[in-house]
Parts: C-alpha cells; structure tokens; sequence
C-alpha cells in the first residue's frame, strides 16, 4: 500500500525527499537542507504535512516533525534499494549539522551509523563527561562499546570514560586495562589531538582518581587516601568536576576510618563543588552518603531535610528525572518507613527503582528493592516479599553484581529473622566467615550485628551479649547513636532472653531516650512482641513508681504500644494465626500439644523418646515464638491465637 498508494503517487523531487530524508529520526528544514545539499527543505516539510503523508509536527520544538515509524521504515528500505550505499553519506551530514548546532548525542548516534569512528570518537570525548555528570551511564556504554577497541585503548579519554561506566554498573576488574592503556598513550609523545602538557597532567590526576575509588571497593581504605591525594596535587584547581570526585572518595575513606567529622566536611565539599559544573550524580551521591551519616548519627530530621532541599533543586532546574535523583527518593522512602508511613515509604521505593533502571546504577534500584521488601513483610505480604527477593536476586545475577548478591544475602537473614525464620540467618552467619574474636570496624559492623543476632537463635546470649556491647561501645565513641539505638534493642532482647530482666529494661531505656527525639518507630515494631512484651513490662514498672522515666519518655513509650497493638489487631486474623503456627515445627506442636495437656519436661521427653535437654531446647523456641516465658503463659497465648 506505501509504496503504490503513497510514494509511487509522489512526484520524483519529493519522492527522493521523503526516501532520503528517511535517515532522520526528526526532520527540520535546516536540517534537511544540510543533508540533502538544498535549500527548499522547510517548503517542502510543510507540503508534506499539509497531504498528511505520514508526518506529526513534534509538540515541543517548532519546525520539527516526525515520519510515522512504518513509513519511516519502509522509506529506509526503499532508500537502500535506489540508492545503496548513500545511507552513510548522508548520515555523515547529519552528524557533522547536529555537531555544528552543539547536539552532540544525535551527532554522535549518526557518526556511528555512517561508520565514520574517528568523528564519532572525537564527538564521545566532547559529550562523556557531561553524560557522566547526568549519570546516562547506559547511553554513553551503547556508544562506546559501538566503537571499535583499538579505537577506545588509543584515545585516553575514551579509557577513562569506559572506566567510569565501568565503576558505575559496578564491573570494577576491567579498569586496570584502561588505565594502563591511557598512561601508555600519555606517556608517548603521539598524543590523539595534540593534547596538551596541562591537560595531560588533568588526565594523570583522574587516573589517580579512579583508582583511589577502586580501592575503596577494595578495601584498601589508606591506599585510597594516598590516591586521592596524588590525584588532588595533579588536578587544575578550577576542576570542580574532578575535585568533587575526590572529595566525595575522601569523605568515604573518612567515614571508614571513623573520622565523622572529616567525612561529614568532604561530603559537603563534594555536594558544592560538584552542584558547581553540573556534576549532578556526585552531587546527589554524596547527598545520599551523607545522609546516610546522619541516619547512623540519629539525625533523622536532617537527613531528611537534605533530601527534600536536594529534591527542589533538582526539580528546579528540570533534571527531576535524571537517574541519580533516585537516591533521593530512596532516602526519603527508608525515612517514611522508618516513621511507619508505608504508603510514602513504597511509593518513593518504586519512583527510585525506576529512575535507576533507567540509569542502569544497580545500586540505586537494589536499594529500591530492598526498601520495598521491608515494607511488604510490614504490611503482612509474605508471599510478595519473596516475589521481590527472586526478582532481586535475578537482576542482580544479570548485572554480574557481586557486591549485591551479598547485600541480599544479609537481607535475606534479616528477613527471615523478621518472620520468626532462623534459618537463613544461621545459614548466612556459617557461610559469613566472620571472626567472633575480630574487631568490627565501619565497614563491617552491620554484619558483625548480625551475628550477634545469629549467635541469640542459636541460644548462645552470652557471646551475643559480649558482641553487642563491643559494637555498643563503640557506637557511643563514635557518637553514632542512630546504631546505637537498634543496638541497644538487640542487647535487651540477649539479656531478656537470657532472664536478665534489669539489664534489658535498662537497655530498653537508653533505646527509647535515643529514639524518642527522632520518632523511631519501625525499629521498635521490627524487633517483634519480644519487645512490646518489654515495653508493657517498663510500663508497668513506670506506673508502679519502680522505675522513673525520663522527661517525654512516657508519652513515647505510650505512642510506640500504641503502634503495636494496630499492627497486632491487624494481624489477629485467621490467616495470621496459621501463619504463627506454622512458624513453630512439627516437633514444637507436638512438644506443645504435650505441654497443654499438662505433662511435665521429663514426660514430653519419655512420649516423644528425646533427650530432656531437646525438650528444654524446644520450649525456649517456643516462648520465644509465643512471646511467652513459662508454660502457663505459652498455653494461654497459643490458645488465644487458636493454635491449639
């Protein structure tokens, strides 16, 4: 039908016009003119609209239309059928009018299609560092795995461009190969476009500069500060670009060494100078970092704050969908969640996953996920956090993420332990390797926290509680009192656990006088009944002049078991109680069944033909389960949740 009721109808002049002007995605008058070696280009177009052959003038940009996608394709065939060949000439006249009018991606993308890879090479190093700065990580990869190798390991700047994306989409062992093969290049007196004795000093600084990110990821925490350093003393002082790079590593190292102070100061310096030249991914990275930093200090409120000042900015100048800005929505989701506001928490959850795909930053999308899981089991949806983790863990496998397959390898644990399931978090603790012995430092702590949760499943309470008082201690040294806070409810659990029941209200106690500031929330409904049983407890002990709560701490504490009995109301339904009873085995229902029907330990033990020590093993799982602490309570609550 196009080709004998639309073209062949046309006259030969703007035949030849429709079949050559096919090569362009959008078609303007200059522009046609330019490619097509005339002048008439923009009479034309308008003649074209007004027979209505398959053109859509584009709503925001006057003078610019678009051919249907299947006329545009079938006009590409017919061209190469009349014409062959002629396709890469003229792609090569876009390429060099979008260079001349400063749109370097479409200059690039027709360089590319008319096999001309030394203009396209020359056009990548124009336009890398500005699709860096806007994280377009996926674009800027398309374009250079376009060009040959040879080309890329000649060109310096090619090198460090490829390294950057490396870095970003989290394939760090490649980089080494393209910065020896920049210094190479560098070294010889042949340098592609004559680079000159200042510029390649920029050049060295940023080689520098990569590596010291690289060695972070490696942890060679003070071989990075070497680097980074080295890099500072070769960079021009008015490169913000890279400054901002550098500050943003120091920052990192800093924070790794326990030097907050220094980290908190390098992260602002990173966010300015790279607000500065545009740098929108560092700059907003580093939001997140130190955010992050404020988080682990308690400062919920400022972390929020610059997430939300950082958000307007972003908004204000047009860039609210760039990738990067994912960070920020994935900063305020686990702030919403944290305060038990899930709505606010998924919805920013599921805008970050999708601006982070659409960069490729596997990091910002896995935390989207990872956000998303947590709110799901909060909402009760076991079956949906399990559809998230496989989704995850396939994504992350396809992305050769390594770091993040052991990210959600402690999530899982964390998960599981969330829904009365020890399994994956002994699992995860054997496969750890972690020394109990060892000496947990910034970039461990997290999973050092997790052993001593490990180590409370496996009944072992006095090596958790040594545990947690070392991380304890140095929470407090370090003024991180965000982590001290969801330490000190692990260690009143250890010490609940363990029928210590002084140190535990006093662990409890300094949790609430942490919290009670910010507004936890969630991680006191995370911790499960264990702790709302010990919230009762301190209650009680306040109103019977026990105990003497502090200014504010009352009202909290009436807050948060408030809190917990909506989400125990919410779970008291039928599906929730089969749920609780499937969390306890076949062997605990047994042991219980036995229990109610008034048999003592030795008799459960004679009946069941095991050990009295496997019975006491059973019971203790089941109080902890039951948020119990003897026999009577245990029968009364598993008959109240229609267990029994």
């Amino acid at each position: 039908y196009l080709a004998s009721e639309v073209l062949a109808r046309q006259p030969t002049q703007m035949r030849d016009f429709l079949v050559q002007t096919s090569i362009l995605d959008h078609v303007y008058g200059p522009l046609c003119d330019a490619v097509l070696l005339r002048d008439d280009s923009q009479r034309m177009l308008e003649q074209v609209a007004r027979e209505n052959l398959f053109v859509s003038p584009l709503d925001d940009r006057q003078g610019w239309f678009r051919y249907h996608q299947l006329f545009a394709e079938f006009l590409r065939a017919h061209l190469e059928q009349l014409y062959p060949g002629r396709a890469e000439m003229l792609h090569s006249r876009a390429a060099t009018w979008y260079a001349r009018n400063n749109l370097l991606a479409d200059a690039i993308a027709h360089a590319l299609h008319a096999g001309d890879v030394a203009l396209a090479a020359r056009f990548i190093e124009e336009q890398g560092r500005t699709m860096l700065m806007r994280h377009e990580v996926l674009t800027l990869e398309g374009w250079l795995r376009a060009l040959p190798e040879e080309v890329v390991l000649n060109r310096p700047r090619l090198c460090l461009f490829t390294s950057w994306v490396l870095l970003h989409t989290s394939h760090t062992e490649p980089i080494e190969r393209y910065l020896r093969a920049a210094e190479d290049v560098l070294g010889s007196p042949d340098v592609p476009d004559a680079t000159d004795a200042r510029e390649r000093r920029g050049l060295r600084g940023e080689i520098a500069a990569i590596r010291a990110r690289m060695a972070i990821y490696q942890d060679r925490t003070q071989h990075s500060v070497v680097l980074s350093r080295q890099a500072l003393a070769l960079l021009a002082e008015d490169d913000y670009y890279m400054r901002g790079e550098v500050a943003l590593s120091l920052a990192t190292t800093s924070l790794l060494l326990d030097e907050l102070r220094a980290a908190e100061e390098a992260f602002r310096e990173a966010i300015t100078l790279s607000w500065v030249c545009g740098n929108l991914r560092a700059a907003l990275l580093a939001v997140r970092s130190l955010a992050n930093l404020y988080v682990t200090q308690g400062r919920l409120h400022y972390a929020r704050k610059l997430y939300e000042e950082s958000l307007e900015r972003v908004s204000a100048m047009g860039q609210e969908r760039l990738p990067p800005v994912g960070f920020l929505y994935v900063g305020l989701g686990e702030l919403s969640y944290e305060w038990n506001d899930l709505q606010a928490a998924e919805r920013y959850a599921r805008e970050g996953i999708a601006l982070g795909q659409h960069g490729g930053d596997v990091k910002i999308w896995l935390l989207g996920y990872v956000l998303l899981m947590y709110v799901s089991q909060a909402q009760g949806k076991p079956d949906q956090v399990r559809s998230l983790f496989m989704e995850a863990e396939h994504l992350v496998r396809r992305a050769s993420f390594t770091r993040g397959q052991e990210i959600l390898g402690e999530v899982g644990a964390r998960l599981g332990a969330l829904q009365d399931d020890s399994a994956p978090l002994l699992r995860w603790a054997q496969e750890s390797g972690l020394d109990l012995a060892g000496n947990p430092d910034a970039s461990n702590e997290d999973a050092y926290h997790l052993l001593a949760q490990a180590l409370m499943a496996r009944d072992e309470l006095d090596a958790a509680r040594a545990l947690l008082q070392r991380l304890l201690e140095r929470a407090h040294q370090t003024a991180c009192h965000g982590y001290a806070l969801v330490l000190s409810l692990s260690l009143a659990r250890a010490c609940e656990s363990r029928g210590d029941s002084q140190n535990a209200l006093l662990a409890l106690e300094e949790a609430l006088c942490l919290a009670m500031p910010q507004n936890y929330c969630r991680a006191f409904l995370d911790q499960g009944p264990r702790i709302a049983s010990l919230l009762r407890t301190l209650r009680q002990a306040y109103q019977r002049g026990m105990r003497s709560p502090r200014p504010g701490v009352l009202a909290y504490l009436d807050h948060l078991l408030e809190r917990f009995r909506h989400d125990l109301s919410n779970s008291g339904s039928p599906e929730t109680n089969v749920s609780l009873a499937g969390r306890l085995s076949a062997r605990e229902m047994e042991v219980l069944r036995l229990l109610a029907a008034g048999h003592s330990n030795q008799e459960i033990a004679d009946t069941l033909i095991i050990s009295l020590n496997s019975v006491k093993t059973h019971l203790r799982s089941i109080y902890r389960k039951l948020d119990t602490h003897n026999r009577t309570q245990a029968i009364l609550r598993a008959r109240s949740l229609r267990v029994l």
